[in-house]
C-alpha cells in the first residue's frame, strides 16, 4: 500500500485495523495459509517443511466456478505479488471459470483505493462484456 495514493480517512482505517491484535493475527494467518498453499502447489516436495494444517485452494462442485471473474492486481503489490494473482487465475480457469486478469502499473495492494476510477471503469467494462 502506498499511503500517498489513498484518501486520508481510508489510510487511517487500514492503520487502525492493523493496530488491533486480533485483526493483525487474522491477517497474518490468512496470508501465511495463502502463501503456504501457493508454495506447495508449485513445490510439493516442500510439504514436510510446513505444519499439517490444510490451506489448499477450495474444492467445490463443478458449477461453483461457472461464473465470470475479474481480478484486478497491482503490479507493485508487495504483499501479494502478481505471480500469486496469476496462480489464482490459473486455479479458477482449471475449475471452469471465465477469468479476466488485469495488472495495473504503479499500483500496490489496495487497487480500489489507489485507483478507484480505473477500478470502476474495468468493472463496468466487465459487466458490459458479459
Amino acid at each position: 500500500m502506498e499511503p500517498r495514493n489513498l484518501e486520508y480517512h481510508a489510510a487511517q482505517s487500514y492503520r487502525k485495523m492493523f493496530h488491533d491484535l486480533e485483526y493483525s493475527r487474522y491477517w497474518i494467518r490468512l496470508y501465511r495459509n495463502m502463501a503456504k498453499s501457493i508454495i506447495l502447489q508449485r513445490f510439493p516436495f516442500l510439504e514436510s517443511a510446513f505444519s499439517n494444517q490444510e490451506a489448499k485452494f477450495p474444492e467445490r462442485s463443478v458449477s461453483a466456478y461457472q461464473t465470470n471473474f475479474l481480478l484486478i492486481w497491482g503490479k507493485e503489490d508487495r504483499f501479494t505479488p502478481v505471480w500469486i494473482g496469476e496462480d489464482i487465475r490459473d486455479n479458477l480457469i482449471k475449475r471452469g471459470a471465465s477469468v479476466t486478469f488485469k495488472v495495473l502499473p504503479l499500483v500496490g495492494h489496495f487497487v480500489q483505493e489507489e485507483q478507484p476510477g480505473l477500478s470502476m471503469e474495468l468493472l463496468l467494462q466487465q459487466r458490459h462484456s458479459n
